[in-house]
């Protein structure tokens, strides 16, 4: 009922996703795959929820439901929490009472901005996490995005998040039906995807006022378990941000290798590194061992501040 996800900081920090979800009557991101779901002609899904499984221990991601659903989405939020797991439960704009227990509750503004109307914006708690699909068009991104994150500024959202979603041909057919015709040289040929347009996204959610990073939630585990998953986020983020910023794949995978070592390791990574001993790990490259180092030492990450910062096009990360 459920698949394991690559975690990633792009990806909200979910590392369970469903393998098969209720169809829906509207169009929303899908989070794992980093795709537009579009309402089927016929729905293939089955039509109840996934049941929440017996234990759960991280992330799980719930995708938007109709409205008329919210009270089986609630009850399988219950279920999790009860499993021990926490949840990023997206929803549609216009639904976003109540939510997850742990506050992680993500807005999916697509079919507004298919739409074009984004007073549904004005009724966001301040606790959601704003998502926006970047889409191909619109003219200059600052012009195109001003009105939203203008919006977006008076509520104060938890964060602002930008994902430019992998277009497939059919993709590009049913955003030109949803925008109209007029918009067909620029969907079909705009820039549509990509580290680079999500970057200036983010440099625009600072510049008005808003951040556009998500920490990764913490959760009731074991002290050593705990330790050595703040230190598994440092690192997927920082592998994550140092290859979309270009530099070396080598080295960027040798981090998020050393990430996935981390979050399994029934060590005390924390313990080692006061202790000096982390030379003994052969899962650590000498730049994955610092950043633990530091962390360790410090709490956060240097590396990290600096590549978010670089990521804002500013010397420290906002």
């Amino acid at each position: 009922m459920w698949r394991e996800v690559e975690l990633r900081a792009s990806r909200l920090w979910v590392r369970h996703a469903p393998k098969r979800w209720p169809t829906a009557k509207r169009p929303y991101l899908d989070l794992a795959e980093r795709r537009i779901v579009w309402p089927a002609a016929s729905p293939a899904a089955p039509a109840v929820l996934p049941a929440a499984p017996l234990t759960a221990s991280d992330i799980m991601l719930l995708p938007p439901v109709e409205n008329a659903r919210s009270g089986e989405k609630a009850g399988l939020l219950q279920s999790l929490e009860i499993a021990g797991g926490s949840a990023l439960d997206q929803r549609f704009a216009d639904d976003l009472e109540g939510g997850a227990p742990d506050g992680m509750v993500a807005a999916d503004l697509l079919f507004p901005l298919l739409q074009g109307d984004l007073a549904v914006i004005d009724a966001m708690p301040p606790t959601a996490i704003a998502l926006v699909a970047l889409l191909p068009g619109g003219g200059s991104p600052k012009e195109h995005w001003a009105p939203l994150l203008a919006r977006l500024a008076r509520r104060t959202p938890h964060a602002v998040v930008g994902i430019a979603p992998e277009l497939s041909p059919l993709d590009r057919r049913r955003l030109v039906e949803a925008l109209g015709e007029e918009r067909f040289e620029e969907v079909h040929h705009g820039r549509s995807a990509g580290a680079e347009l999500e970057r200036d996204f983010a440099r625009a959610v600072a510049a008005a006022g808003m951040s556009p990073f998500v920490e990764r939630p913490e959760l009731a585990l074991p002290p050593r378990a705990a330790r050595n998953r703040a230190l598994a986020a440092a690192l997927f983020e920082i592998g994550e941000r140092w290859l979309a910023l270009g530099r070396s794949e080598a080295e960027g995978a040798a981090i998020l290798a050393a990430a996935r070592h981390v979050e399994g390791s029934d060590r005390d990574l924390a313990a080692l590194a006061r202790e000096r001993q982390l030379a003994l790990l052969p899962f650590l490259s000498p730049l994955a061992r610092s950043v633990v180092e530091e962390v360790a030492e410090d709490g956060r990450s240097g590396l990290l501040a600096s590549l978010r910062g670089e990521w804002l096009g500013s010397e420290v990360a906002a």
